[in-house]
């Protein structure tokens, strides 16, 4: 006799389960577990949804070797958040899906001397320097001798002293405008943002307050003895002279040394400055200060000469002749200081900055001043190291409610001690909270938790405070899904919105992720293997207007067989009508969804609409569509702005240069008059005519993809870096296609004769439920090729060449399959459209 069921699979929240879990039933994860997850993104809701593709941005800034990718987020918006490229001895800057360019370089000057990532500007080009050279005619850019010394690249740059082998032994952190890095070959540098094309990589600044001041003679030359009357201070500005500056100054006999002041008084400078004279006896007047000598001695109430001028630890430093450098290699903020970590040769101890001046490493500042040994201030820098029965190095600090720090045997917490206090040099405790162990892997902190590399390289674990414990735990997120992380995981990035994915690149470059919302309960894994054979070398996250956006460098082979790597950003999670933006007509078809991988659309972001003041017209900025006049451009979700949107415009005025246009209607100029301010978000869409469709070099060989308006072409070859299009069309994308597959674990149908595991069984249908779907494909048992059938929209025909509209609601597919064992099918959508699966109800008969 024959059994029948109907189960229902309503959610995928328990994402790719491990082979292990194959026949465990008993758990509660089997039953929104699956065996295959590709390329699908489960949401915390609990339906999965086929990943967006990757857009091109830019090759990579060298293509022969390795880098990595730094995210730098100023203050959560994405006009103020970067994408770093750090190469072989250089980074670069990414912003607004793009790359960052100079705009503008000083003119080309004959008899300067330029040295290289020196810009120069010359017939409106901008011109990069190579190789230091001092400027003669004979090697002016783009004339005479110059290619060697110069290369016309816009692209804004700065050197950097890591190469290729040194980027990904670089740790960082970010304090507003200031990403502090660290590397134990190279001293402590700050990367500082001025502008947006302005960026300087410096050392750390070690130096006491009162570097730059020296005792001069009255005439303004020195350094000068500072005897009684012999010598001036000009003290700037603004600036305040008290006790712990120092002074540049010689001593009697001539030599030059660093003199710290000790004395009474407090010297401001207001207005134009002030100027201090060293008077033989103290009178405590704003224009005077204690002299340094008397009769040639050092007056030691007053002044302590000090044999070094910074206050840097003296753990630090460039290493003895033939010996190892001995920088620290991890960096961190807590409380307002910065946390210098894991030296060579001490690498167990951390060194923690004065509170609020994060370059300032003094310890026991009273004692620094007498001489004497005194209680620390509470805002000294303070020095500790951990403790532990073997040499475990720190391999990464966090800032959470304590500081963690996980090293290479566990993972402890540094903290004052004392529920709701500060950290102080008198009160500092370390206490280990587990014995996992860590890999040099930077880790993300999400909701209360730290997530961080177990030291094999292969587990994901939460570090979160247990309140039952009084400690925190260290629970294992990949427990269920250990085969997830493969070789092991190089690089990690979380993306908090919209639906909170930690993006981890695995060492064979493939992307494994997880969908990981704490409160709700939800660890979901899943794989992403890029279209053309992709491999991810690394990944960064920074807000974007839809969420956060996730950037990878990626590295392919080209059309002739070379390596090539790219700069690409994932696109984001296809919604018809919230992706729009929300007030415009929300779109019936897939013609805006983007499916592809390193893959280009004929549209960019919207940045500015404005109204001008002088005209009443409406000028749109666009950077990267290229808009001319004449062109035909479509707007779509720009909130407030329905009146321009899902209406064909033509341009006039354009700048295509800027990215800038005025908008016409019907021939007249569109009228601005009563339009809100634009908020910022939305698309602009420029209608390409049929011919070639250009600016795929970078998909040179390769075989492409192309949807136009919705509607999947023939695949095309990139020749000459294009594609001919068949017909014009409003929204045309083309780039590498990938596959995303769906399978669910083993049915499980038991009844009254108890389990339905290891019997015979057979899949007659499969009804699934759809939200915003086009195409797909059903086949029962494990991907059999021929077994498929296909998921066709519920809707009367589409004309050829149009895209058929979204299915939103259920579809039944018949089976032809036989009885087994196993009790799968398997999901799968080939086709560079959207798909999201929302749940699943088989139809089961089983032998009785």
């Amino acid at each position: 006799m024959s059994v029948s069921a109907s189960p229902i699979i309503n959610a995928f929240t328990g994402g790719e389960l491990s082979p292990h879990l194959d026949g465990r039933t008993d758990h509660e994860k089997y039953y929104t577990g699956c065996r295959r997850l590709e390329n699908f993104i489960p949401r915390p809701h609990g339906s999965v949804c086929k990943r967006s593709g990757t857009r091109f941005i830019a090759l990579a800034g060298a293509q022969g070797s390795a880098a990595r990718l730094v995210s730098f987020d100023f203050n959560g918006t994405q006009s103020q958040s970067y994408v770093i490229e750090m190469g072989d001895g250089f980074l670069r800057f990414f912003t607004g899906g793009g790359v960052v360019l100079k705009s503008a370089a000083p003119a080309w000057e004959a008899g300067a001397a330029y040295g290289p990532g020196d810009y120069a500007g010359r017939s409106g080009v901008v011109y990069r320097c190579l190789a230091a050279h001092d400027a003669v005619p004979d090697n002016e850019p783009g004339a005479g001798a110059w290619a060697g010394l110069w290369t016309a690249d816009p692209v804004y740059r700065i050197q950097s002293p890591w190469g290729a082998a040194a980027v990904w032994g670089v740790d960082h952190v970010q304090s507003c405008d200031v990403l502090y890095l660290v590397h134990p070959d190279t001293a402590p540098r700050k990367l500082v943002r001025r502008a947006h094309d302005d960026w300087s990589l410096e050392e750390l600044d070690y130096r006491m307050p009162g570097h730059d001041l020296a005792a001069t003679a009255p005439g303004g030359t020195g350094p000068v003895c500072a005897e009684a009357g012999a010598a001036r201070l000009a003290l700037p500005a603004g600036r305040t002279f008290e006790v712990a500056t120092i002074v540049r100054a010689l001593d009697p006999q001539g030599a030059p040394g660093w003199y710290m002041y000790k004395g009474p008084g407090v010297y401001l400078a207001e207005g134009a400055g002030l100027e201090l004279a060293f008077a033989a006896s103290p009178v405590h007047a704003r224009d005077q200060i204690e002299s340094m000598y008397a009769g040639g001695e050092l007056r030691g109430e007053f002044w302590k000469l000090l044999e070094r001028a910074d206050s840097m630890p003296e753990a630090f430093g460039p290493g003895e002749q033939g010996g190892a450098p001995r920088w620290p290699s991890v960096v961190g903020l807590y409380e307002d200081r910065l946390v210098l970590g894991a030296t060579r040769a001490r690498p167990l101890t951390l060194w923690m900055s004065r509170t609020g001046a994060h370059e300032d490493f003094r310890m026991n500042t009273a004692a620094f001043v007498d001489g004497v040994q005194d209680r620390p201030l509470d805002d000294d820098a303070i020095e500790i190291t951990l403790s532990g029965s073997r040499v475990n190095p720190i391999r990464w600090i966090a800032d959470q409610e304590e500081l963690l720090v996980g090293t290479n045997a566990g993972e402890l917490k540094v903290w004052s001690g004392l529920e709701g206090e500060g950290m102080t040099p008198a009160k500092v405790q370390r206490k280990r909270q587990s014995s996992h162990g860590s890999a040099a892997v930077r880790p993300e902190p999400v909701s209360g938790a730290v997530l961080f590399v177990s030291r094999s390289g292969r587990k994901v674990r939460e570090m979160a405070y247990d309140i039952a414990s009084y400690r925190y735990a260290s629970p294992e997120l990949t427990l269920l899904a250990e085969h997830i992380t493969g070789p092991g995981i190089r690089d990690m990035a979380f993306a908090r919105e919209p639906d909170g994915v930690l993006w981890a690149v695995r060492h064979d470059g493939v992307l494994a992720a997880c969908t990981y919302l704490r409160e709700q309960g939800v660890v979901a894994w899943h794989r992403h293997l890029l279209g053309g054979d992709g491999r991810c070398e690394s990944v960064a996250t920074v807000p974007g207007p839809w969420g956060d956006e996730v950037w990878m460098l990626v590295r392919r082979t080209a059309g002739d067989g070379a390596t090539l790597r790219t700069v690409e950003r994932l696109d984001p999670v296809f919604d018809a009508g919230e992706r729009a933006g929300g007030p415009a007509p929300r779109a019936r078809d897939a013609a805006g969804g983007f499916f592809m991988d390193c893959g280009l659309s004929n549209c960019a972001r919207v940045e500015a609409v404005e109204t001008l003041a002088d005209t009443g017209r409406v000028r749109v900025c666009a950077p990267g569509l290229c808009a001319r006049d004449g062109d035909q451009v479509l707007l779509e979700g720009l909130a407030g702005l329905d009146a321009l949107c899902g209406v064909p415009l033509t341009v006039g005025g354009a700048e295509p240069d800027a990215g800038s246009f005025l908008l016409l209607a019907d021939g007249a100029w569109v009228d601005g008059a009563g339009l809100p301010v634009h908020q910022g978000g939305g698309l602009c869409w420029r209608r390409l005519p049929a011919g070639p469709l250009t600016g795929l070099d970078h998909l040179e060989g390769r075989e492409v993809s192309v949807l136009l308006d919705g509607a999947l072409q023939e695949p095309r070859r990139v020749q000459g870096g294009a594609v001919a299009l068949p017909r014009a069309a409003w929204k045309v994308h083309a780039g590498l296609p990938y596959s995303a597959v769906l399978q669910p674990m083993r049915l499980e149908v038991g009844g009254a004769a108890g389990t339905s595991q290891t019997r015979r069984k057979r899949i007659m249908g499969v009804t699934v439920r759809l939200r915003q779907t086009v195409g797909g494909r059903v086949c029962p048992g494990d991907d059999v090729a021929d077994k498929y059938e296909r998921l066709l929209p519920h809707a009367a025909p589409v004309r050829a060449g149009t895209a058929p509209p979204l299915l939103d609601g259920d579809r039944e597919v018949r089976l032809a399959s036989g009885y087994d064992r196993d009790g799968l099918f398997t999901i799968r959508q080939d086709d560079p459209l959207p798909m999201t699966v929302v749940c699943c109800v088989p139809q089961v008969q089983g032998e009785g």
